[in-house]
């Protein structure tokens, strides 16, 4: 995700989804899915065949189908770009090398909000 060089088609709605199902798999009663995201949900040919804004349609259906239920809790980290308001705790950092400080950050405010 972080080389320029190599193109990044990617289904972020799915992705979220098949996440989501892994983690509701798990006996753990506490489940968090925390999303890294370049901003950007691409795949040409579906874009091609469904126009420009179905991707991101798809991820906000998702998002909030997945806030709905309450069973996972989402937070997402958006790289580069715009995608954070999407979800219901975010950060938004402008290069890779920001990653680390901003996810313990992230994982601190989910963790305090829960047990508050």
């Amino acid at each position: 995700m972080l080389r320029a060089d190599l193109l990044k088609e990617n289904i972020d709605g799915e992705a979220v989804l098949w996440a989501e199902q892994r983690l509701l798999a798990l006996p753990q009663r506490r489940k968090h899915l925390f999303v890294l995201s370049d901003g950007a949900p691409v795949d040409d040919a579906t874009l091609y065949a469904n126009g420009k804004d179905y991707l991101w349609n798809h991820l906000r259906e998702v998002v909030e189908r997945v806030q709905k239920s309450g069973e996972v809790q989402l937070a997402a980290i958006a790289i580069g770009r715009e995608a954070g308001p999407l979800y219901p705790v975010f950060d938004q950092i402008d290069a890779a090398s920001d990653l680390g400080g901003a996810l313990l950050s992230l994982i601190e405010r989910v963790l305090i909000s829960k047990a508050a």
